[in-house]
Parts: structure tokens; C-alpha cells; sequence
């Protein structure tokens, strides 16, 4: 009989040596113990002259953990070994579909040795391969009644690998109760569905289900997945030319350059100084840009700016946005350029355009954050698009909102005194639409709300319920009823009496058809 595992561990090494012993380890894991040190410090050989002579195989474990050996060899069975373990103890956080799924992962391609795992599950806990595990790698795992999936592919992944994965990804669209098996993918084989999911939704690849899913259906499970895996695509960091040295634009949150990606000009958009004080360390903030890039990455509407991807190539490392360059200017900029050529239908139309966007952005659980003039671009062909929607991201709620050049004159009430109304203060849809209201004054008068009141006198306006007045719109005409009416319910003091986006279209879709 051996007292402590060090003298085992020499009995062991003498029998490599030639030595004949025969190990008698008394318990309930005697087989446990010294197949491990066997595989751990023997020759194949000399480890299954050991084996046979362990006593004790009456005991269930041993007897299973005899024919693992048998069939797994010293290295697999180490492998299968720290997985029952890791699953044995509840502190490693190994919970059972982790377990079963690693287990399937790392013996994929002989599905006869995955059975061996059954024998030592937990009491109300089971597993077996899906009826189209041939097709999608997915496992049904039950856990005291209750059942989730995972799929296990191998740790080298082949061509026939990707056919697999989109037959899981056709089926996670089709059937909810596959979701799951695809947010959990770790690895290579997480990197590999991301790609695989972005190329679909780009157009690259067809892709339908005999439910009739769509690409845009993957969207959802490509963020979910990344924030599970907590994976980067690496297709989301682009390779551009050295941004210009002159910035374009500079703005509360950041400081747009112009530079290139495939021969096309693109706005490079970096903090600002301010912003950059206020957020020093740089890795956070890098995390937080690439954890929103992957969801960013899948917005689509003609009246919203694409986001393109991150660089990090230039400008001291510096984690950058990257998006299209548009050669148009600010709606207001454009509305003083064009004075009176510009009709109320015509700036009703953009304050639509903008509206969709936004409405868009609240319907993907996005909050803008930083609507007003300058954040909606009038391209070349005289349509809105609503620019920097990441700036939310940036936004500081905890410092003093009376800087200069700060967003008080389109902030809601419950943001610049978030006690006095009962809120958080965080950004809300409400705030969105509160802004927007101050938004349509900007498109009437050419002039931020409030002109020329300061942030601070402008902050004590909107807290005690001040509004602007009724404008003047195109041709000295005043703002119409229907508008009008609109306008007041977006700013009203109550977010919970404003309109969502969506009823806003509504209102402004009335508003043109009784105009035209």
C-alpha cells in the first residue's frame, strides 16, 4: 500500500525500469489515481502491465476508467481525465454543456469513445448527439429537465468544416432552440462562423433556409456570438492610408481626418483631446469600440452613414473609426447654403429621411445619443444621413454638461437634472426624440435651439419646462400646425409622453401627404 502519491509516483518510475511490482491502492478511485500517474510518467507499456494488475475493478469507476484506457491511450486519456475532473469539481466553473461539449470536441472523430463520458455525469444528467449531428456537430444536453444544445467541431478545422457550420447557422434562423448552439462556439471555430456569417450578409455568399431566412437574420447571432466569445472578427480592423494631417471636422466627441481605403477616401474619426483626458486608458476604450464595432458593422439604411471598420495603424496606435467620406455638408450648413431655395416640403422630406434613421437605429437597440444639426449629412443627391452614432459610446454622464460646445441645447430634461425627474440620466429613445424636436427648430431656424442663450442659462430653461418658439420656415412662413403639434409632443417634459420614433414617422408621413 502506498501512503502518499510521491512514493506511487518512484514505485512507477522503477517499474519503467523493469522493476515488477504489483500496486494495490485501496478506495473508491484506486484505478482513478494510478491510471493517471501511468499515463502521466510510464511507457505505453509498462503502463498497461500496471493496469492489469490494479486490484479493486469490481469498483464501477474503475471498471469504466479501465476501458477508457483501453481505447484512449495515455494521452487521450489525460485529456478525458482533466475534463472529469475540472466537471467533478464545482468551483473550476466547468458547468455540463462546457463539459460535454469539450469533450465531443476533442474526440470528434471517433464518436464510439464520446460515450465514456456518460457513465460519470451527475445524477439528472444526460446527453446524446442531435438527430442531424452529421450535418451541424450539435449535442442535446439535459440537466435535470432542462435541455440546451452546443456544437462540437474539432480543433483543426477542414473546407467540409464550413459547410457544417452554415448548415448550424440555416437551422439556428429556422429553429430558436439551435440559437444557442452557435452563440456558444469558442475559438477558431467562432472565428470561422463570424466570417462566414458576415460574408453572408454582405452578399458575398447566397444564403437562404428552407424557412425562408434571410442574411439580415444572422446579424443578431453574429453580435451575440462575439459577445459570448468575447472574439473580434478580424475583418473589422481595415488597412487604410495615413490619415491627412489637417482635420475636416472637429466635434464635442472627436476629430474627423480624411484618408484612404481601397482607393476610396474614407473619414478617419479619432477622440478629441477632451475626450481623450477623459478616457485615458486607451485599452478600455479600444475593448469598448471593438465590443460595438461588430453590431455598428451590420447597420444598413440608405439614410444612415455605414460604418466600415477600426484601424489602429496610425495616429500614436490609436484605435480609429472608420467610415465612407461624403463630400456633403451638415444640414444646416446646406439648408444657409441653399437659403430660400429650399421648400418646407423639402426640409420636411429631410427631417423624414433623418427620422427613419433614428427610428432604424432604436429598432437594432441603439441609442444615437448626439442628435442635431451637425450630425446629419445632406449628401450630393440632397438626402439625409444621419452621421456619428458612436458617440454615445464616448459619452461621459458624469461630467458637467455646461462645457462649451456641449449638447445642452438638445438634451432632454431628465439628462441635465436626472434626480430632480427620477432617472439614471443614461441615454435613452425618449432622449433621442427630445433631441429630434430640437433638431426640426435647427432645420426652421438655421440656428441651434435657444440662439443665443448660453449652455448653462439653456440647462435652467429646459429643467423649469421652457421650450423655443413657434419658428419661421422657408419663405418667412411659420412653422405649420401639423409640425408644430408634432414638435411639442417630442419635447414634452414627461418622457413618457413622447412619441416613439416610429409614431413620429407616422405623424411626419401624414404631414407630407396632406402637403403634397
Amino acid at each position: 500500500m502506498y501512503s502518499n502519491h510521491r512514493t506511487l509516483v518512484l514505485s512507477l518510475k522503477k517499474l519503467s525500469k523493469g522493476v515488477s511490482i504489483t500496486a494495490i491502492v485501496p478506495g473508491p478511485n484506486a484505478a482513478h489515481h494510478v491510471l493517471k500517474f501511468a499515463s502521466n510518467f510510464l511507457p505505453i507499456n509498462s503502463a498497461q502491465t500496471l493496469r492489469h494488475r490494479i486490484k479493486g475493478e469490481s469498483n464501477v469507476e474503475a471498471v469504466h476508467l479501465d476501458h477508457i484506457w483501453d481505447d484512449l491511450g495515455p494521452k487521450a486519456y489525460r485529456k478525458f481525465l482533466d475534463i472529469k475532473e475540472r466537471y467533478d469539481n464545482k468551483e473550476s466553473g466547468l458547468d455540463l454543456p462546457s463539459a460535454v461539449q469539450e469533450v465531443c470536441r476533442a474526440f470528434h472523430n471517433n464518436l464510439y469513445l464520446v460515450k465514456h463520458f456518460r457513465p460519470f455525469l451527475h445524477d439528472g444528467d444526460d446527453f446524446r448527439l442531435a438527430e442531424d449531428y452529421d450535418d451541424t456537430r450539435c449535442i442535446v444536453i439535459t440537466s435535470h429537465g432542462v435541455t440546451t444544445m452546443r456544437a462540437a467541431f474539432g480543433s483543426s478545422l477542414s473546407r467540409w468544416d464550413s459547410a457544417k457550420i452554415t448548415a448550424l447557422l440555416r437551422r439556428a434562423v429556422d429553429e430558436p432552440e439551435y440559437r444557442i448552439a452557435v452563440t456558444t462556439l469558442q475559438g477558431d471555430v467562432a472565428h470561422r462562423a463570424m466570417e462566414l456569417m458576415q460574408r453572408f450578409i454582405d452578399g458575398a455568399e447566397s444564403f437562404t433556409t428552407p424557412k425562408g431566412g434571410q442574411p439580415h437574420d444572422l446579424a443578431p447571432l453574429l453580435v451575440e456570438l462575439s459577445r459570448h466569445s468575447k472574439l473580434i472578427p478580424s475583418y473589422l480592423y481595415l488597412s487604410t492610408s495615413a490619415p491627412e494631417d489637417r482635420p475636416q471636422r472637429t466635434g464635442e466627441f472627436s476629430i474627423v481626418y480624411r484618408s484612404r481605403h481601397k482607393r476610396e477616401s474614407v473619414a478617419y474619426k479619432r477622440l478629441n483631446r477632451l475626450q481623450r483626458e477623459r478616457h485615458p486608458d486607451v485599452t478600455e476604450m479600444t475593448k469598448k469600440l471593438e465590443r460595438h464595432a461588430v453590431q455598428w458593422r451590420q447597420l444598413k439604411h440608405e439614410n444612415l452613414v455605414p460604418f466600415l471598420g477600426l484601424n489602429s495603424s496610425h495616429l500614436y496606435n490609436e484605435t480609429c473609426i472608420v467610415t465612407p467620406w461624403y463630400e456633403g455638408s451638415s444640414i444646416i450648413s446646406y439648408l444657409n447654403a441653399k437659403g430660400s431655395k429650399v421648400s418646407s416640403e423639402a426640409l420636411c422630406s429631410m427631417l423624414l429621411e433623418t427620422a427613419r434613421a433614428i427610428s432604424y437605429l432604436h429598432s437594432n437597440n441603439i441609442v444615437h445619443g448626439a442628435i442635431r444639426g451637425g450630425n446629419v449629412i445632406i449628401d450630393d443627391k440632397g438626402h439625409a444621413r444621419v452621421t456619428d452614432y458612436d458617440q454615445n459610446l464616448f459619452r461621459d454622464l458624469e461630467t458637467v454638461r455646461y462645457d462649451i460646445g456641449g449638447t445642452s441645447f438638445w438634451e432632454a430634461p431628465e439628462l441635465i437634472r436626472p434626480t430632480l425627474f427620477g432617472t439614471s440620466g443614461h441615454l435613452t429613445f425618449a432622449t433621442d426624440v427630445y433631441a429630434y424636436a430640437c433638431l426640426c427648430i435647427e432645420g426652421y431656424t438655421r440656428k441651434r435651439p435657444f440662439h443665443p442663450s448660453n449652455n448653462r442659462a439653456v440647462s435652467e430653461k429646459v429643467v423649469e419646462g421652457q421650450r423655443p418658439d413657434r419658428p419661421y420656415g422657408p419663405g418667412g412662413t411659420l412653422m405649420a400646425d401639423g409640425m408644430w403639434s408634432l414638435v411639442e409632443s417630442c419635447w414634452s417634459q414627461q418622457a413618457s409622453e413622447r412619441p416613439s420614433m416610429a409614431g413620429v414617422i407616422s405623424k411626419l408621413e401624414e404631414i407630407t401627404r396632406s402637403a403634397a
